[in-house]
């Protein structure tokens, strides 16, 4: 099933992720300004989390790039991407 919304939306979460084994967390908003990515990618990740524990979904598992470390001179493009596993 497709459902068009936003990781950020907490009451769309509640609604879809009852009854999931899993939850696969991919979105990201990459190289953008940091206030507008860290809506996206920090409180959007935390809604993920609230309504997945919530719900009772048992784990989840999110993704990341070389992304998380901008466009510094150490930007991190030489460190590997990391992943989280979260199981309540």
């Amino acid at each position: 099933t497709f459902i068009e919304g936003s990781i950020t939306d907490l009451d769309l979460l509640m609604q879809t992720f009852p009854g999931a084994d899993g939850i696969s967390h991919q979105a990201a908003i990459p190289s953008v300004p940091r206030l507008a990515s860290n809506e996206a990618n920090v409180t959007g990740t935390v809604s993920v989390l609230v309504a997945a524990k919530d719900c009772g979904v048992p784990a989840v598992v999110a993704a990341s790039s070389s992304s998380v470390y901008g466009d510094t001179p150490s930007s991190g493009h030489d460190r590997p991407y990391s992943t989280l596993i979260v199981q309540w």
